[in-house]
């Protein structure tokens, strides 16, 4: 629910699932992604956004293992703070008037929360390595180290 109301994208689970792209548009896609942990999904939905691709959600058919690592008390804060910076990244390429996800509107509660996490000092710590990261997609899917 906190993906559809930052990035009001209909996108009710961008962590789960299969992600399916056209090959021409993979380096476009990957090149700006900047976040290599839970929140990977999220960035590459809503830079697919940006870049006005048709994204689709279709139910898959999943059976929890017992193998998975993930301990969503131990991780909710990181994973919050990360899709927070998400979509601080994008609201300041909206202040530039650069391309974002066409549903980014200047709203009221989106620019006092952009005033608030701009005066942490953490987020901006963490957005200015997640813009240093912006290629960890293409590296990833390469294999090459960045």
């Amino acid at each position: 629910m906190v993906i559809i109301s930052l990035f009001r994208i209909p996108i009710y689970d961008p962590q789960c699932g299969f992600k399916l792209f056209r090959r021409e548009v993979i380096p476009e896609v990957f090149g700006a992604i900047g976040m290599d942990g839970f929140a990977f999904d999220t960035d590459l939905i809503v830079n697919a956004s940006s870049l006005d691709l048709r994204i689709k959600e279709i139910p898959v058919n999943w059976t929890h293992g017992t193998f998975s690592t993930l301990n969503i008390l131990h991780e909710i804060r990181s994973m919050g703070l990360d899709i927070l910076l998400i979509w601080f990244d994008y609201h300041i390429s909206w202040k530039e008037n650069r391309k974002v996800y066409p549903q980014k509107k200047g709203g009221i509660y989106g620019r006092i929360l952009f005033s608030l996490l701009s005066l942490s000092s953490h987020v901006k710590e963490r957005h200015l390595k997640y813009t240093k990261n912006k290629n960890v997609g293409l590296a990833l899917l390469t294999n090459k180290p960045m």
